[in-house]
């Protein structure tokens, strides 16, 4: 087999790892009236294998929702963080169920799988946002990812070098249509 072919198979076989675990915006709903504009988030989250097994084996992950407004810069383009919600989600060892801690709100949710407690971290509260903070604003921003910087220390390395660890919508803009 040729070189070449080599490299190709293994890039497929690792990266197919990858299609089948992902963090996405599905949709943001923008409504607005003269003080407030309101965002409704849908999010897609699928963890990675060592995302699932951390959690089943007793490590807390930290999922972060952030919402911003682009701005250009001298050095390009940054973000100015408008609201953070930040979720914390673990695994009880004797019931074996889910828990979801929102930061924000001091709330605790339990569920049975861990698909359900993603689904329910998936749809982060409605975002009001005051006219006034968007500054004219064409664009709101919208991102989730896992916080890599709040794994146990031993986790945090491998995390760093591995994509299957660090899981990011990246920025994703959508219009403010006021």
């Amino acid at each position: 087999m040729h070189w070449k072919s080599k490299v190709l198979l293994i890039a497929l076989v690792s990266f197919s790892g990858l299609a089948f675990s992902q963090f996405s915006v599905q949709q943001v709903h923008v409504s607005s009236n003269d003080t407030n504009v309101q965002l409704i988030t849908e999010l897609q989250l699928v963890f990675t294998e060592p995302l699932q097994q951390a959690v089943d084996h007793g490590v807390t992950l930290q999922i972060v929702t952030e919402f911003g407004l682009p701005r250009e810069n001298w050095y390009g383009r940054g973000f100015v963080l408008l609201k953070e919600f930040r979720y914390f989600l673990s695994r009880n060892a004797l019931s074996g169920r889910y828990v979801v801690y929102q930061q924000d709100r001091g709330e605790t949710r339990t569920f049975p799988t861990q698909t359900e407690a993603l689904r329910h971290i998936a749809i982060p509260p409605i975002v009001l946002i005051p006219t006034v903070d968007l500054d004219g604003a064409e664009n709101l921003a919208v991102r989730t990812f896992v916080d890599t910087y709040k794994l146990p220390s031993p986790l945090r390395l491998q995390a760093f070098f591995s994509r299957r660890w660090s899981l990011d919508t990246d920025w994703t803009l959508w219009p403010t249509q006021l």
